[in-house]
């Protein structure tokens, strides 16, 4: 995955299960404006299935992405 905010800002990146239980923390931290940020996700402690990626900025912008885990 990878991201580049027109700002900087704290970001979140959490991996959740599609009845909502966080799995993994992928990112946290603060992003450089106009840097490009790559995250590998290991899935690899994961079962087979969709997953909800979940990117949450400081000022309460969110966005979700889906993610389909196949092994």
């Amino acid at each position: 995955m990878e991201f580049t905010l027109v700002e900087d800002a704290h970001i979140t990146a959490n991996i959740y299960s599609i009845e909502g239980r966080r799995v993994a923390e992928v990112f946290n931290g603060t992003a450089t404006a106009n840097t490009l940020y790559q995250m590998s996700i290991d899935a690899s402690g994961l079962p087979i299935g969709v997953y909800i990626l979940q990117f949450a900025m400081e000022n309460g912008d969110v966005h979700h992405e889906k993610l389909y885990i196949r092994k």
